[in-house]
């Protein structure tokens, strides 16, 4: 499965994909997405895992991401059991970030 965002409610959905690039579309700020023609949307309560980018990560899990606040909302509607984890090196984890009412930490931060 991969990530796109929706072009009417500018959500963030993840739809399937078979690893095949030509299944893949140009999408917001030209990152390539599965077809919607060729893929299949997963409902969020069959997510158990979801790898979430960010620029920096506090030392609790907070992130620091794009500013869209697509991966917020998405971990918002994710299952109870499902895993959020987040990839960084380790210049990515500091003390602190800057922190909103509505930003949710990831469960697990993976550092070298």
């Amino acid at each position: 499965m991969l990530p796109k965002i929706e072009p009417v409610s500018r959500a963030l959905s993840f739809r399937t994909f078979n690893g095949k690039s030509e299944d893949l579309i140009s999408g917001r700020w030209d990152i390539p997405e599965p077809d919607p023609e060729k893929s299949e949307l997963i409902d969020h309560s069959q997510i158990e895992f979801v790898i979430v980018p960010g620029i920096a990560f506090s030392e609790q899990g907070f992130r620091l991401g794009y500013g869209g606040g697509y991966y917020d909302s998405l971990i918002s509607k994710l299952p109870e059991s499902s895993v959020a984890a987040a990839p960084a090196f380790p210049i990515q984890v500091v003390p602190e970030v800057p922190c909103e009412a509505h930003d949710l930490k990831v469960d697990l931060l993976i550092t070298t």
